[in-house]
């Protein structure tokens, strides 16, 4: 319930007043027993800045029609997320899963869909040249 609540708020503060759901480009650590847990709002704001920041890369990536294009942002913008995270969290990690999420939106949101996207290896997340600051940008594109 713990991440629901830190979803239902963060959908609730950049969804559309007209909306009853969002769709969202969702990263997740996958943890050596299987489990899938959210990624820290502090990698989230260290790695973009302000949410709005945020709600635009993840929406940019959920645009791009180039099936390329979207796996190569999706990478980027997880391996910077990956950086910047915790060292703690990342030493349980075994992979990063990416999928889009659609939440109906409400006092309590709740997630209706998911359709897993990519999953990357830890080693694809480390590439230096994924990591470095002027990927920053390429991202937001």
């Amino acid at each position: 319930m713990k991440f629901l609540s830190k979803v239902s708020f963060c959908l609730t503060l950049i969804a559309s007043a007209y909306s009853a759901d969002k769709t969202i480009w969702e990263p997740r650590f996958v943890l050596a027993d299987g489990r899938e847990v959210e990624l820290s709002p502090r990698a989230w704001a260290r790695a973009f800045g302000w949410p709005a920041t945020c709600r635009r890369v993840g929406d940019g990536i959920l645009r791009e029609v180039d099936p390329e294009r979207r796996r190569v942002r999706s990478l980027e913008a997880a391996a910077l997320l990956w950086r910047v995270e915790p060292s703690d969290m990342r030493t349980q990690a075994t992979a990063v899963a990416v999928y889009e999420a659609r939440y109906l939106l409400g006092p309590v949101s709740k997630r209706v869909t998911e359709t897993p996207l990519y999953r990357f290896t830890l080693v694809e997340l480390s590439r230096p040249s994924l990591i470095s600051a002027a990927k920053r940008s390429a991202v937001l594109d």
